[in-house]
């Protein structure tokens, strides 16, 4: 299975176009939008009729308590957490729960966020940690726009974040004992 992973890409739903167009040349069938702006989330479903989503901190969706901040996915046998922030915020909600205390209870695999705009795709503590950066056109906080995606076959789960270009930035694999 081959997972496209976006986030923060702050209504730029032309270059979130063009980043899941490349996704899906790689073969991605899911895709995965991890906030700012949730409502770009749903434009991935013209790409994948499988899509999972979480809204960005400053989101009026983050304070709807209908719509999960944080949700645990299965990705191939992979117990996978997607969340925003990967840190516990004042914005959260009673019932989100602190993303820490959710990996360790929850025996997380691998965790999806965003938030910071800058990439990372690391081993930490046994899990892979992957944040794909900003999708967004002329980010300042970001060098390019990145994505990432997860490729994973029950017994090992590769990170790689993207460029536009094809450009592999950054990988890492985690196999599973």
């Amino acid at each position: 299975m081959i997972a496209a992973v976006f986030s923060d890409s702050h209504k730029d739903l032309k270059t979130l176009g063009a980043a899941a167009e490349a996704a899906k040349a790689f073969g991605a069938t899911k895709m995965i939008h991890l906030g700012d702006t949730f409502r770009d989330g749903l434009a991935l479903k013209k790409y994948s009729g499988d899509v999972a989503m979480v809204p960005g901190l400053w989101e009026i969706e983050y304070h709807d308590s209908s719509i999960p901040n944080r949700l645990i996915i299965d990705l191939c046998g992979f117990k996978t957490l997607l969340t925003h922030s990967n840190k516990a915020t004042l914005e959260d909600m009673t019932l989100d729960g602190n993303p820490d205390e959710i990996i360790e209870n929850e025996n997380i695999d691998i965790l999806l966020y965003g938030h910071t705009h800058f990439f990372e795709a690391v081993i930490r503590e046994g899990r892979l940690d992957l944040n794909p950066g900003s999708c967004r056109a002329g980010d300042k906080r970001a060098a390019s726009v990145t994505y990432g995606l997860i490729f994973t076959d029950g017994k090992k789960a590769t990170g790689r974040i993207m460029d536009l270009d094809g450009k592999i930035l950054a990988e890492t694999t985690l196999i599973k004992l």
